[in-house]
């Protein structure tokens, strides 16, 4: 696989097939604006991602286990804290 430059193509390569090897590579290459855009992200799509797919659920649980502290102490620390600001954001009309 290719040097990634950006979240999205280290997303495209968890989607690919990556595996947690590659793809910590990957991670450890990337700024670190890049990295975390990456992580949340991810984080955030997880839940979907597990249900439809589970291998890919699994590799990205790895990955956010041993890389983001929030997920490591459980996902529900940072995730919360997403929903609280999401339920203060002003609804679309």
């Amino acid at each position: 696989m290719q040097n990634a430059t950006t979240a999205r193509d280290t997303f495209d390569a968890l989607m690919a097939g990556g595996s947690v090897n590659e793809l910590q590579t990957r991670l450890e290459k990337l700024p670190a604006q890049e990295r975390r855009h990456f992580l949340c992200t991810s984080c955030c799509l997880h839940p979907e991602i597990d249900q439809n797919y589970p291998g890919r659920g699994r590799v990205l649980n790895e990955i956010l286990a041993s890389n983001c502290h929030f997920y490591a102490s459980g996902p529900t620390d940072c995730t919360l804290k997403l929903m609280i600001i999401m339920s203060q954001l002003p609804e679309a009309a």
